[in-house]
């Protein structure tokens, strides 16, 4: 879903999300603070740090591609997105995400 995020541009609506496993669950806006106090306080005292192990156990390769790709990308990144392609492209989308032409 990343790369059809990210390659295509693709917007999913949050019911999609969800379905697609982007996210774990929906709340209403009203009730998104109180539903994650909810879900950080399901975790009992005293496994704790046994859920942050797994936690980190499930991010590292994540993690660590973001630690070897970060120097590389970062100095690539300024070009990647103020190229005039790059504007161009940026301008399409806000185009069709907001239906009016970009400002810039």
């Amino acid at each position: 879903m990343a790369a059809r995020t990210c390659l295509l541009g693709e917007i999913f609506s949050p019911a999609q999300a969800h379905a697609l496993g982007m996210v774990h669950e929906l709340a209403d806006a009203d009730e998104v603070v109180e539903r994650a106090v909810e879900v950080a306080g399901s975790t009992p005292q005293d496994c704790v740090e046994q859920y942050a192990f797994t936690k980190r156990a499930c991010q590292v390769a994540a993690l660590r591609d973001i630690a070897e790709l970060a120097d590389p990308l970062d100095k690539e990144l300024p070009a990647g997105m103020t190229s005039d392609g790059a504007r161009h492209a940026h301008r399409r989308y806000w185009q069709q995400l907001k239906g009016s032409p970009a400002p810039w």
